[in-house]
């Protein structure tokens, strides 16, 4: 018999040698591995471009990419749920994995948990572990029709109807874990406009059941991520951001503050170095061509995960504008290799900031000025920076498996 067990991970977020994305989950995915309490760790990512079970390697990391159905533009999100359970169970066959021996399966994202259900419904001994990453953790902002009151609540109702048979709820920051727990409501802290706008078109949907909850924060591996070799320079100041180029990551904003400093006459040569792709990409380009910045910000395509290090050691700061941030990993990863970091406020990174530091951190949302100001006395006192939880991502993890196995 298999005491230890085998955990199983299903996510669409782990990284390939093409695309580097999910970095975070593969880290967690080698944390449990070094753990040791368990015969195996394997991954199932889901994807519409797959067309049968296909079997893969990452990094030592048995990986099982299989098909699932997902709506047009997310419309009705949640509608084949029954079907991709049944049919996950198909391809669960075929990766030869015995369910006998599946101890945990740790779903992310919140409709991506029907199949982990799935697989307790063939072995009831399975605890199944629902991750929520983002501070939207019914997902109910995403597609086209996402102003839509029929569709907004028909998802929520959708995951409701899963979250409820969920054995453990994990929140990467306390504040996912307050908009998961009081949804249809949210945090008394949350301020963007778009989220909080759609959940008043649905508050008269019904709380979920949560039956156990959990924060398990992102840490970082320390033995990928240390300030060891530091390679900054001397004359220039330089801030670095890495995230997908998509509104609500705001580095426009970070673009025009950076605008603000490289006007100053009292500041050193400033450089913004920005890592990342997506849809407001080419916005961003735009405007730093016509505000002739193109010698002070940079544009950098996603990198290996293990080349990430050597570009955070080049910087003097670490800022990320995000105004809707579950946690981001990126300020751990940074601050692990020997760079101080900035953040709006509110945002779940927050809850590592000493209380008494809040002003030398974090600026308010939406607001360039704010941001520059901020830099700019970071430029000239150099404030050290404490936080007042672990990063280690090994500790973060076995205290994790601790809470797991009282369930």
């Amino acid at each position: 018999m298999d005491k230890k067990g085998v955990y199983i991970t299903i996510s669409p977020f782990f990284p390939t040698y093409r695309c580097f994305r999910g970095s975070f989950v593969y880290d967690q995915v080698n944390a449990l591995r070094r753990s040791g309490r368990f015969s195996d760790v394997v991954v199932f990512r889901p994807t519409r471009e797959q067309r049968k079970i296909a079997k893969t390697q990452y990094d030592g990391i048995i990986v099982y990419d299989f098909p699932f159905f997902e709506s047009p533009s997310l419309i009705l999100n949640g509608i084949f749920n029954g079907l991709n359970g049944k049919r996950f169970l198909d391809y669960f066959t075929e990766s030869h994995v015995e369910i006998e021996r599946v101890k945990y399966v740790h779903c992310h994202v919140s409709y991506f948990a029907a199949l982990g259900l799935a697989l307790k419904s063939l072995n009831p001994n399975i605890k199944c572990i629902l991750q929520h990453h983002d501070p939207d953790p019914f997902t109910i902002r995403n597609g086209r029709f996402s102003k839509c009151r029929w569709n907004l609540k028909y998802r929520a109702l959708k995951n409701r109807e899963l979250f409820e048979k969920v054995d453990l709820h994990v929140s990467v920051s306390e504040k996912v874990e307050a908009n998961l727990l009081r949804f249809p409501g949210c945090s008394n802290y949350e301020s963007y406009r778009d989220y909080i706008e759609k959940l008043e078109l649905i508050k008269d949907v019904p709380k979920a059941k949560i039956a156990n909850n959990f924060v398990l924060y992102n840490g970082v591996d320390l033995k990928k991520f240390s300030h060891q070799g530091d390679c900054k320079g001397e004359d220039i100041f330089k801030i670095g951001c890495i995230a997908n180029f998509v509104d609500l990551k705001n580095q426009l904003l970070l673009i025009q503050a950076v605008e603000r400093l490289v006007n100053s006459d009292d500041l050193p040569e400033v450089h913004l170095e920005l890592v990342g792709s997506g849809p407001t990409l080419a916005t961003c380009k735009r405007y730093v061509v016509e505000h002739h910045l193109d010698k002070n910000v940079f544009f950098e395509k996603e990198m290996d995960h293990s080349k990430i290090c050597e570009f955070y050691k080049k910087l003097d700061l670490f800022v990320l504008p995000s105004t809707f941030e579950g946690f981001g990993c990126v300020f751990l990863e940074a601050y692990a290799c020997g760079v101080p970091f900035m953040t709006c406020r509110y945002q779940g990174i927050e809850e590592y900031i000493l209380p008494e530091d809040r002003d030398k951190w974090t600026f308010k949302a939406d607001n360039s000025h704010a941001i520059a100001e901020l830099i700019s006395q970071f430029i000239e006192h150099r404030w050290t920076q404490h936080l007042i939880h672990p990063i280690d991502i090994s500790l973060l993890i076995n205290k994790f498996i601790s809470r797991v196995e009282e369930l």
